[in-house]
């Protein structure tokens, strides 16, 4: 699948989410129904202005209209991140300090690199 293709469905999916329809989510971007409709079928790639201003529109960060290389990697860092997050403020200094640490070390930062 295209990029503008992915980048279309994701639009429409979140623009479905929020309960718009393409003229709504045109007239909150100041585009035509049309051009909403072209984007999510993948037939033109909007402009970066439009792109801040559909994703503002959809109150979702553009980051998501965008496929995700690996998702595996992308639910380990949430796991991560719910995890550090149940954390205490000290529980937090003392990770922080253990992975400051782990990456100091020299085959880290061949793998970092």
């Amino acid at each position: 699948m295209s990029l503008k293709a992915e980048l279309g469905r994701a639009i429409r999916h979140h623009r479905e989410r929020t309960g718009l329809t393409q003229l709504q989510l045109g007239e909150a971007i100041g585009r035509s129904l049309q051009a909403v409709g072209n984007i999510e079928r993948g037939k033109s790639f909007p402009e970066l202005e439009t792109l801040e201003a559909i994703a503002h529109a959809l109150d979702t960060p553009v980051r998501e209209f965008f496929p995700r290389e690996d998702p595996k990697s992308e639910d380990a860092m949430e796991r991560i991140l719910a995890r550090v997050t149940a954390l205490s403020p000290g529980e937090r200094e003392w990770l922080d300090a253990v992975l400051a640490a782990i990456l100091r070390r020299p085959e880290a930062q061949r793998r970092i690199s």
